[in-house]
C-alpha cells in the first residue's frame, strides 16, 4: 500500500469517527439541559373539599418564590403546595395575577425554597416546526421530560394565538413549561384535544398550549387567596383558549358540531350553490339541530338539483315525519323504496309514518315488502310489532318482538314498553 492510500485510509478513518461521535455528543448537551432546567419546576398539589385526593399539576418558577402555572390549576382549590426537585413541600399562599382567557396565573409560595432556580421568558412566539421539550409530572411521574415541535400556531378568538405541539402531554403536566432548546419558556401547557370529562385523549399528539410572550404581560397585583381568586370563577369554567380549540380548524367536521360546520357548508355554498351534496350537508346540519323547517327546504333544493339523491329524499321524509306531514314522506318513501329497496331507514320511516295515521293493514302489508329485501331489517320487525298489538293480534306482536330481541335487545325492550302501555 502506497502512502497515498494509507493517508487516505486515515482520513476516512477519522471522519467515520467524527460522525459516530456526533449523536453521543448531542445526547450529552439535551441531558445537560434537562438536568438544568428540572429544578425550576414544581409539581403542584390542590386540595378541593370536596375530594379525598389532590390534583396534579405543574409549574415553574420566574423568581425565588414566584411560579407560573395553568389558571385551571387552581379551579376549585381551597388550598394548594409545591414539591420542589429538593424534595420540599411549600404551602402555595395564593394569586398574584391571571390571565383567564389565555389561562395563566401568577402565584406565590410562603417561603423561598432551596436549590431551585428560575426559568427565562422567550420575548418572541416560537416558530412552526421549532424543537421544543418539557418537564412536568405526567400522571405523578414527577420531573419527566419529553420532546416534540410546533406543530402549528392556531389563532383563538378572544385568546390571540395557542401554540399545538407534539410533546407528549398527560394528565399532570398542565401547567408546565414548554421550552426551546435554549432552556427558554415558550409556551405554558393548556390543553389537550380529550373527550369531555376525560383525561384520555382523542387525537395524537394534538397538545395546545398558551404563548410565553403572554406571560411577559402579567402585572402582578395584591395577594389574593386562593378561595378569594376563584369566588367568581363559575364551577363550570373552561378558559377561553381551551374552548376555542373545539372551533379551531375543521375540527367540527369529526365532532358533530353541527352548528360550527353548519358555517363551513354555507361558506362552501357561496363557492357553488349548485353543488347537491352541499345542500344535503345542510339540510344534514339544520335536522341534527332539530331545525325542520330549514332542513326541509335544503333537502328539497339538494332534490331538486340532482333527483336520484335517495337519501335526501329518504332524509326529507323523516323531516317530515317530524312536522307530522305523514302523507307527502309516504309518497317520498315509496319512492325510495322502489329505487332503493335495501335502504332499511327508509322502511323505518314509512312505516313510521303509516303506524302514526294507523294504518295498520298497510304496515303489515309494507312490512312484508320490507323483510323480502332485507329479513332481517331490525326497523320493519320494530313497527310491525307494534302495529299488530294495536291490531289486537298480540299472539303475533309477541312472536315478532321476539325475532326482533335476536336482532336488537335494545329496540325489542322499547316495543314491550309500548306493551305494557307506557
Amino acid at each position: 500500500m502506497n502512502r497515498f492510500s494509507i493517508i487516505r485510509n486515515l482520513l476516512l478513518l477519522a471522519a467515520l469517527c467524527l460522525l459516530a461521535a456526533e449523536p453521543a455528543q448531542a445526547k450529552e448537551d439535551w441531558s445537560a439541559l434537562i438536568k438544568r432546567v428540572q429544578p425550576a419546576v414544581v409539581t403542584v398539589l390542590t386540595y378541593n373539599p370536596w375530594k379525598a385526593e389532590p390534583v396534579l399539576s405543574t409549574a415553574f418558577f420566574i423568581s425565588s418564590n414566584r411560579l407560573m402555572t395553568a389558571r385551571h390549576v387552581f379551579r376549585e382549590a381551597e388550598r394548594a403546595e409545591i414539591h420542589t426537585f429538593g424534595g420540599e413541600y411549600i404551602r402555595v399562599t395564593g394569586l398574584l395575577a391571571e390571565d383567564r382567557p389565555r389561562d395563566l396565573c401568577l402565584f406565590e409560595v410562603e417561603r423561598v425554597p432551596t436549590n431551585a432556580v428560575a426559568l427565562k421568558i422567550a420575548r418572541t412566539v416560537p416558530e412552526v416546526g421549532q424543537p421544543i421539550f418539557t418537564v412536568g409530572c405526567p400522571l405523578g411521574l414527577e420531573w419527566t421530560a419529553s420532546e416534540g415541535i410546533v406543530s402549528n400556531l392556531r389563532p383563538i378568538p378572544g385568546a390571540g394565538v395557542a401554540v399545538q405541539h407534539t410533546v407528549p402531554i398527560s394528565k399532570g403536566n398542565s401547567g408546565g413549561p414548554i421550552m426551546n432548546t435554549n432552556g427558554e419558556v415558550v409556551a405554558v401547557q393548556t390543553g389537550t384535544m380529550a373527550k369531555p370529562d376525560s383525561a384520555v385523549p382523542i387525537g395524537q399528539e394534538l397538545n395546545f398550549a398558551a404563548p410565553g410572550t403572554a406571560l411577559l404581560e402579567l402585572k402582578a397585583r395584591p395577594l389574593r387567596s386562593l378561595i378569594e381568586a376563584n369566588r367568581d370563577l363559575p364551577k363550570d369554567w373552561v378558559a377561553p383558549i381551551t374552548q376555542g380549540i373545539d372551533r379551531a380548524g375543521l375540527r367540527m367536521l369529526i365532532e358533530n358540531q353541527h352548528a360550527e360546520a353548519l358555517k363551513f357548508y354555507e361558506a362552501a355554498l357561496a363557492r357553488d350553490p349548485r353543488e347537491p351534496d352541499v345542500w344535503f350537508r345542510i339540510g344534514l346540519c339544520h335536522e341534527r339541530l332539530n331545525r325542520f323547517e330549514p332542513a326541509e327546504k335544503a333537502y328539497r333544493r339538494a332534490l331538486e338539483l340532482k333527483p336520484e339523491m335517495y337519501v335526501a329524499a329518504n332524509n326529507l321524509a323523516a323531516v317530515l315525519n317530524r312536522q307530522h306531514k305523514y302523507d307527502p314522506a309516504i309518497a317520498l318513501l315509496e319512492r325510495v323504496i322502489e329505487h332503493e329497496p335495501k335502504m332499511d331507514v327508509a322502511w323505518d320511516n314509512l312505516l313510521h309514518a303509516c303506524l302514526k295515521l294507523k294504518k295498520y293493514d298497510e304496515v303489515v302489508r309494507w312490512s312484508e315488502s320490507g323483510l323480502k329485501a332485507n329479513p332481517d331489517n331490525k326497523y320493519v320487525f320494530y313497527q310491525l310489532a307494534q302495529a299488530q298489538w294495536r291490531m289486537g293480534d298480540k299472539t303475533k306482536a309477541e312472536a315478532t318482538k321476539r325475532k326482533l330481541s335476536y336482532l336488537d335487545a335494545e329496540m325489542a325492550a322499547k316495543v314491550q314498553r309500548v306493551f305494557d302501555g307506557e
